[in-house]
């Protein structure tokens, strides 16, 4: 799908800045969707935050995430799929023998490869799945009152009808 060809658009066209810590020391972006796309070399900020524009722009449903992995700060992206939410690193994806394995995966599978998300980004995801689950419930409540009322109303329409095949008779 969309988010698919996004990734492998991501981690074809941009390659990862190995010598960040001197490219930023002259004055170098290494860390923006503006430097991954004039630039096309960045660091997992300016993966993450082009991958993340991307999708928006193709009408997913992204969010930016920063945490640990490995032992360093990292910054990668969870996407919504179906209600569901999974993880997306094109950082570690430029690796073709790791691109799948870092593409849609569940939270036990990022946790196993060292993700750790940092605090923010777990609150924002969290609220946005419990808000997503109370809608959904709260339309079931909905339906499940309109339903009883039509049966009521289909109730009442049926003692309408036996009363007035009652009334022919007299």
């Amino acid at each position: 799908g969309k988010a698919l060809a996004i990734a492998r658009w991501v981690t074809d066209n941009v390659e990862y800045s190995y010598d960040f810590e001197e490219r930023e020391a002259a004055g170098d972006d290494v860390r923006t969707v503006y430097a991954a796309l004039k630039n096309r070399e960045v660091v997992c900020e300016g993966y993450a935050r082009l991958f993340d524009h991307m999708c928006k722009l193709s009408g997913l449903e992204t969010i930016y995430v920063t945490g640990m992995a490995g032992g360093d700060n990292h910054a990668w992206n969870m996407i919504q799929i179906s209600n569901n939410w999974y993880h997306v690193d094109t950082t570690w994806m430029i690796s073709p023998e790791l691109f799948y394995r870092n593409f849609m995966m569940p939270d036990a599978v990022c946790f196993s490869h060292e993700h750790m998300i940092a605090l923010n980004s777990v609150l924002l995801i969290r609220l946005d799945t419990i808000i997503a689950k109370f809608r959904k419930q709260h339309r079931l409540i909905c339906i499940s009152i309109i339903l009883n009322q039509l049966m009521n109303l289909c109730r009442v329409f049926r003692m309408i009808q036996s009363t007035i095949k009652c009334l022919r008779f007299f």
